[in-house]
C-alpha cells in the first residue's frame, strides 16, 4: 500500500491549514497568559486545529467545494 503525500504537492490547502493552525495556537497561549480580554478555551481550540488538519491532509480541488465553485483549481491536466 503506497501512502500519498498531498502536503508538497497540493500547497494552497498547506498553506491555509498552517496558518490557521498557528493562528489558533498563538491565540490559545496569548488568552491563557492573560494578553487579551477574552478567553480562547481549549474546547474552542480543538475544533480549529482539526479543521487545520484536514486542510494540511486535503487536497486543493477541497477548496473549490467548500466555496461553492468560487475557489476554482486548474489541474495539470486543464493547463
Amino acid at each position: 500500500m503506497k501512502i500519498k503525500i498531498r502536503i508538497l504537492r497540493n500547497w494552497v490547502t498547506t498553506i491555509l491549514g498552517s496558518l490557521l493552525m498557528l493562528f489558533a495556537i498563538v491565540l490559545y497561549l496569548l488568552s491563557k497568559l492573560g494578553k487579551f480580554d477574552f478567553e480562547f478555551s481549549f474546547v474552542q481550540l480543538l475544533p480549529v486545529v482539526l479543521l487545520a488538519w484536514v486542510l494540511l491532509m486535503a487536497k486543493d480541488s477541497i477548496l473549490e467545494g467548500i466555496t461553492m465553485g468560487f475557489f476554482k483549481i486548474k489541474s495539470k491536466g486543464e493547463e
